[in-house]
């Protein structure tokens, strides 16, 4: 077995030291025996759950072979009933194959397809499984096939597909791995200060994909500015362009912040008349990051501002007041 370092089996992707080291373990094992686990990655939207399924594939080379296995990606949301799964993945992709199957957004898999992969990935000594679909016997060997499931909403899966897998949790990106991804996405011809580098990072929101985005839209700007270096005043005047506030707030989620503070407490229902929205909305799309921010709190009296919220929309206002000036 020829054992690479971590880096290079992960090339290209920032971060994520802890799941790395367990995925190496796995990779390596696999080089030996064509076998690992059936792995559930777990992740907020753009934290490289995608990328990183797709390293583990590039990695999941069978013995005696020099090349990996194809890799088969299915979006789950794409798939209907258990018949479609069939005869749009199982038949043409999946049998008598060397393959591994990345599941995007698992959660989303209907129950009678999760019924099924219940049965083909129960684990068992012999690392195999038949599934009987009409008069068609679905023979799946573990080292042959390699599964790889991902969610961003690890609560909706249900228990026993989570317990037939090997669960990997991706961290958050950190300011410093934001700023790493910014200078290697831009063209190697611009570089930066770090005062830029450390400002535009607070904005990212911990998303790699927003850094991805951030670094197009960088040169775009400097194309247009003909730079080459990208300062704090270069950040500061695409930011004004780009309606980028402190954080990396969308204009809603200040709305809401700025709802909340015209009371001490205000409840949901009342906060969705408000803004003239729905409950759900505001839950799941807004409120979830500005929690994690902890500029808001809920108790049984209802939603209001933390401290970190009131100085967070003070410092809002004072740069406003000064881009008018």
């Amino acid at each position: 077995m020829t054992t690479k370092d971590t880096e290079s089996m992960f090339t290209g992707i920032v971060g994520q030291s802890s799941a790395k080291k367990v995925l190496k373990f796995y990779i390596e094992t696999h080089s030996e025996n064509n076998r690992i686990p059936h792995m559930m990655l777990v992740a907020p939207k753009g934290c490289g759950k995608t990328l990183m399924a797709r390293a583990i594939a590039l990695n999941l080379v069978q013995k005696g072979e020099t090349k990996p296995k194809a890799r088969v990606q299915i979006n789950c949301s794409s798939i209907k009933n258990l018949e479609q799964f069939f005869d749009q993945v199982v038949m043409p992709k999946l049998i008598d194959r060397d393959v591994t199957v990345f599941f995007d957004e698992c959660h989303m898999i209907p129950s009678d397809v999760q019924n099924a992969l219940l049965t083909v990935l129960n684990p068992n000594k012999d690392m195999r499984n038949t599934f009987t679909y009409g008069e068609f016997d679905w023979e799946v060997d573990f080292r042959r096939i390699s599964f790889i499931f991902a969610t961003t909403e690890s609560q909706k899966v249900i228990d026993p597909l989570m317990d037939r897998c090997r669960r990997i949790d991706l961290e958050d990106y950190t300011h410093e791995d934001l700023q790493r991804m910014l200078t290697i996405s831009v063209d190697d011809k611009i570089s930066f200060d770090n005062k830029s580098l450390s400002e535009i990072a607070t904005t990212l929101r911990g998303n790699g994909r927003a850094a991805q985005k951030m670094s197009e839209d960088i040169m775009a700007y400097c194309a247009k500015n003909r730079k080459r270096k990208f300062t704090l005043n270069d950040w500061n005047r695409l930011k004004d362009s780009l309606d980028i506030v402190p954080l990396g707030l969308n204009r809603t989620e200040v709305k809401v912040l700025r709802a909340l503070s015209e009371q001490p407490y205000t409840k949901l229902t009342n906060l969705a008349a408000k803004l003239g929205m729905s409950k759900s909305s505001i839950q799941n799309d807004f409120e979830m990051y500005l929690q994690k921010l902890g500029l808001f709190e809920i108790d049984p009296l209802g939603r209001q501002l933390t401290a970190k919220g009131r100085d967070y929309l003070k410092l809002l206002d004072e740069s406003i007041v000064v881009k008018k000036k």
